[in-house]
């Protein structure tokens, strides 16, 4: 009870304060009327009564203190003369606010994204003991790759690892809600993928278990975004019909807002077997699972290893070889490159927090040695060394909050452009927000940016001899000179270390950029449809009509563009002689191409010929190989007229062209072997059109949609955009990096340019009067110059060669986002150290060129 009598009395104090005030006036009024009936006069008689009843003042604070809670009264001093004093030096206080809340924003700004990808729990049921299961084949060095449906039935049956285990395919779908066709994002899904992910239905009914048969009637979930934005949120939608992909479906429900990691889905239909799914050696659906309670995932992957191999045994043509990996749901969503690179741009945008904390340390230390003889007064007046202290650490959080404010509003200011990161393919990047978590993160980085850069200058400044102090020429010490050395100096070399690592990341970027491809995606325009079941008719028609269009150059078709997300893999065997054994694979990209793909892509055809309309469904099966499945399978022979089985079995392919290597999904990749098939033979689900034009490329998207609405009004044409974007956003996560990284080192740059500006010049304001004597004397500009400038080298040379020791450690943990470039790249290292002679000359130059215009008079009186 005590400590709140304590607060209680600290909340009451003006009031107790004004009735001890007038107490002891009604004491010594007494004692005084008591002196007056002695005899005194009025005046003689309150002067006796006040000799008698002591110092006032000291009456006060000493009741005060035994009141308690006392250092909160001084504190509330303290704060208040420090906004005062802050309000006097309004340039100086405006930079430190300025420092502060630039490294604040940029702090939270980055860790309010590490927060939502990588520290937020995933939103869904039990998060930690969902995974995503693989199928891996390390003799073909594949590690990890979508799973056959009859794999996946088998794993449901006998598995006994799992709580929930469920199987789904995303693929988008034709609809028309309105008067355009539109292209919807789906999810196909097993029985309990729904429960797995949380999904809950909030009008209608869920899918039951006849309708995931075989025969059953079409039906489908819609996702409450498209029902509210599409239909209206129509409550008598259930029982409609919707026509998906040319086949009717029922509405039987609408799914609850809030669907979790399946945020983006419109519709969920559920997945049947058949078709596609009834080949075991067609790999074609991911799988989800929910462990048992209290089972280690280490444990089911053994038991799903186990039952690889039983399925080996029973399905040696399609299963041969195939094993189990489990992923964790974190894994999955947000691989472990992404957020090691997280971290480390976190840890750059942390070196920038250090040097707005040793750069405000130095404009403290600055600050201080100007008051040396306001210190000496008050300490001469009785002032202890820790009210000091005190003092200049309150004046620091008063600046050091105003500049945590400033950060955390400019990091809310940034939210809309830090969730546009998704368009680079950053997971979970719509889901950035400033939550507790994030605002905490600002809270005790202010603290600790204001006690770390508050303490040193404290103590150093609160080190005031009297005597020296009060002498009118007082400035800073050697050893107050020397840590602010220290600092400007650890300023340079993380300042170096910043711009090492951004020159290398934008060295490997431009490396990549002018990387050769194997294509070219000047005036190209790509853009994807799915032509259902008319397929290679409505394709080949499309095509006719596209070369038709004025500015044409040569229209194709294909599965999957280069650079597209789309991957596609399957081994190819040799048949007959090779420099391979037939029994040994070589694991390969493969596209499906129509006639005049080559020649749209300028992919160069090497031998043979390619493909022409006739290499249709009647025709001999035939393939076009590139450069390295060439090499690989046959050396230098010709290959022309060799044949090749792809996924191994009796079915042969005869090779009839050799084409260029081209880097098929990504830059930073070499290319890999690859083979092509006849897109007039077999034509795909989806489908992207590739149309080159001696005109700008995206010119021709309203005549592509016109053409193709002609055909067919109710399919859409989508992702519509030029080659050249995909290569950009191919190459956008590395160039957001590298962009984020050049940031950052930017503000330190001017941080520490700013800094070692207000030291050196400070240094010069000290100097003033032996700069004038010396002039006096017969010094000439030079000799007065010479020593600052052989002042000013020593800080660079001491911060270069820590930056460049750092940057060469700190490189070896980016060497995986470095393709192309080494981490000791001397181009890189060389660009840091001008960027540092740049720093130090600009920041050295205003100061030294007062110092050379210095008059000697003026120097002698301004002492």
């Amino acid at each position: 009870m005590k400590p709140l009598r304590r607060l209680f009395g600290w909340m009451g104090r003006r009031r107790r304060d004004e009735e001890m005030k007038a107490e002891m006036e009604h004491h010594l009024e007494m004692q005084a009327a008591r002196h007056r009936a002695r005899g005194l006069g009025a005046e003689e008689a309150r002067c006796a009564a006040l000799r008698e009843f002591g110092n006032l003042a000291s009456v006060q604070e000493r009741a005060r203190d035994v009141r308690g809670w006392r250092w909160m009264e001084d504190a509330g001093q303290d704060f208040r003369l420090g906004v005062r004093l802050l309000g006097r030096e309004r340039w100086f206080s405006l930079l430190g606010v300025a420092v502060i809340a630039a490294a604040i924003g940029a702090t939270t700004a980055l860790f309010s994204v590490l927060n939502s990808v990588v520290l937020r729990p995933l939103p869904l049921p039990e998060p930690d003991r969902v995974v995503q299961v693989w199928e891996t084949n390390p003799e073909r060095g594949i590690s990890q790759f979508s799973v056959s449906f009859l794999n996946f039935v088998d794993w449901r049956e006998r598995s006994s690892s799992w709580a929930l285990l469920a199987a789904a395919q995303f693929p988008a779908m034709n609809a028309m809600l309105g008067d355009e066709p539109e292209r919807l994002r789906t999810v196909e899904h097993t029985q309990d993928w729904l429960a797995l992910f949380g999904v809950r239905i909030a009008l209608g009914r869920e899918p039951e278990p006849a309708e995931f048969r075989e025969g059953a009637g079409r039906v489908v979930v819609l996702s409450d975004r498209l029902w509210r934005a599409r239909l209206a949120a129509d409550p008598t939608v259930v029982g409609r019909a919707l026509t998906l992909n040319g086949a009717n479906h029922t509405v039987i429900g609408v799914a609850a807002p809030g669907t979790g990691v399946m945020e983006g889905i419109d519709l969920f239909v559920p997945l049947r077997p058949g078709g596609r799914n009834a080949d075991r050696g067609s790999h074609d659906v991911d799988v989800y699972g929910r462990l048992r309670a209290g089972l280690a995932a280490g444990a089911a992957e053994a038991e799903m290893a186990t039952l690889a191999a039983q399925l080996a045994r029973e399905h040696p043509a399609s299963n041969a070889g195939w094993s189990v990996r489990l992923e964790s749901m974190r894994d999955s969503l947000v691989p472990p490159a992404v957020r090691r690179g997280l971290w480390y741009l976190l840890a750059a945008v942390a070196v920038v927090l250090v040097i707005a904390c040793a750069n405000l340390a130095g404009l403290l230390l600055a600050r201080a040695s100007v008051r040396t003889r306001e210190f000496a007064v008050r300490v001469a007046l009785g002032g202890g060394r820790g009210r000091l202290v005190r003092q200049m650490l309150a004046e620091t959080m008063v600046m050091v909050t105003l500049g945590g404010a400033g950060g955390a509003w400019l990091a809310a200011g940034s939210i809309r452009l830090l969730r546009g990161l998704e368009s680079v393919g950053l997971p979970r990047a719509e889901e950035v927000s400033l939550d507790g978590r994030v605002l905490a993160f600002a809270l005790v980085a202010t603290v600790l940016t204001g006690a770390f850069a508050a303490i040193a200058p404290a103590l150093a400044g609160s080190r005031v001899d009297v005597q020296s102090g009060l002498k009118e020429g007082a400035g800073a010490g050697v050893a107050r000179q020397r840590m602010r050395f220290g600092l400007m100096a650890g300023q340079l070399a993380l300042a170096v270390v910043l711009l090492s690592l951004a020159a290398l990341l934008f060295r490997s970027f431009a490396q990549l950029q002018g990387t050769e491809l194997g294509f070219r995606g000047d005036r190209v325009l790509t853009a994807r449809l799915a032509p259902g079941a008319q397929g290679r008719e409505l394709v080949e028609r499309l095509l006719d009509r596209v070369k038709a269009l004025p500015g044409v150059e040569a229209a194709a078709a294909t599965n999957s563009a280069p650079l597209a997300p789309q991957n596609t893999s399957n081994s190819v065997f040799p048949v007959g002689a090779a420099a391979i054994p037939t029994t040994q694979s070589v694991q390969c990209e493969w596209r499906v191409v129509s006639e005049d793909y080559f020649r749209a892509m300028q992919i160069p055809l090497l031998k043979g010929r390619a493909f022409t309309r006739a290499d249709n469904e009647q025709a001999p099966r035939v393939a076009i190989v590139n450069q390295s499945l060439a090499r690989q399978l046959w050396g230098d022979e010709d290959p022309i007229g060799r044949q090749i089985s792809p996924g191994g079995g009796k079915t042969y392919t005869t090779v009839i062209g050799v084409v260029g290597d081209v880097r098929s999904r990504n830059p930073a990749q070499a290319p890999a072997p690859q083979f092509y098939l006849s897109a007039h033979r077999w034509v795909w689900e989806t489908m992207t059109l590739v149309v080159r034009s001696n005109q700008a490329a995206e010119q021709l998207a309203p005549q592509l949609r016109a053409e193709l609405r002609a055909l067919e009004p109710a399919m859409p044409l989508f992702e519509v955009r030029t080659l050249d974007e995909a290569v950009g956003l191919s190459l956008a996560p590395r160039r957001v990096s590298a962009w984020l990284l050049s940031v950052f080192a930017g503000v330190a740059v001017l941080l520490t340019a700013a800094g070692l500006f207000a030291m050196i010049a400070q240094m010069m304001t000290q100097r003033t009067r032996e700069v004038g004597i010396r002039i006096a004397l017969g010094a000439t500009r030079a000799e007065i110059v010479v020593p600052l400038l052989k002042d000013a080298a020593r800080l660079a040379v001491v911060g270069l060669t820590g930056g460049w020791g750092a940057a060469l450690v700190a490189a070896q943990f980016l060497r995986g986002m470095l393709p192309g470039v080494s981490p000791f790249d001397p181009l890189a290292f060389g660009v840091a150290a001008g960027g540092l002679l740049l720093v130090v000359g600009t920041a050295s130059f205003v100061p030294l060129r007062r110092a050379m215009r210095v008059d000697p008079v003026v120097a002698l009186r301004a002492e």
